[in-house]
């Protein structure tokens, strides 16, 4: 992964505009849009962006932390005409020094359209490995269900893992 120093700071709200429009080129669906509003909206869910160095915001990223030992993306986007110079790798970087900062912690996980071939490979060459697929129905009429694949991230150092398989977790249930 290659990390470039990049401005790497809090949401806020004045930037939802900004965010939304990110999330809209590159995104263009009714759905998207929805669960990113609800996610600006929860309260355990915590947002970071990425600036360029004119203070433009280029990327985002939406997280949690899950059972106080796992981290969940539920969005990471960059704009399509910042892609390809390290800002992905950037906000991932962040994240896993965050993870490193938890005594218990182990592992990142973010689920990724199955059709987003270009999301897994950034994925993967981040350290990350598919554990499984997360099916989906879809409630929107005119809209395909499609699955997601839940890909994870383990801490080098943790001795346990709970995603293993047979470890009484079925990611398809998710």
């Amino acid at each position: 992964m290659r990390s470039i120093t990049k401005n790497i700071v809090p949401i806020y709200k004045g930037d939802i505009p900004h965010i939304l429009e990110i999330e809209r080129i590159s995104y263009p669906s009714i759905q998207t849009e929805k669960a990113l509003v609800k996610a600006f909206r929860a309260q355990e869910v915590r947002g970071v962006k990425i600036e360029d160095r004119n203070g433009k915001i280029v990327g985002f990223m939406m997280f949690r932390c899950f059972m106080l030992d796992v981290f969940e993306i539920w969005f990471l986007t960059i704009s399509p005409k910042s892609r390809r110079m390290g800002h992905g790798s950037s906000l991932i970087e962040y994240l896993m020094k965050r993870l490193s900062n938890l005594a218990h912690g182990w592992g990142i996980s973010i689920k990724v359209n199955e059709y987003n071939l270009t999301g897994q490979l950034f994925l993967q060459s981040c350290g990350f490995r598919c554990e499984g697929i997360v099916r989906q129905c879809c409630s929107i009429p005119d809209e395909e269900a499609q699955n997601n694949l839940l890909m994870v991230y383990r801490k080098p150092s943790c001795p346990h893992n709970r995603l293993q398989s047979g470890g009484g977790f079925d990611v398809t249930d998710v």
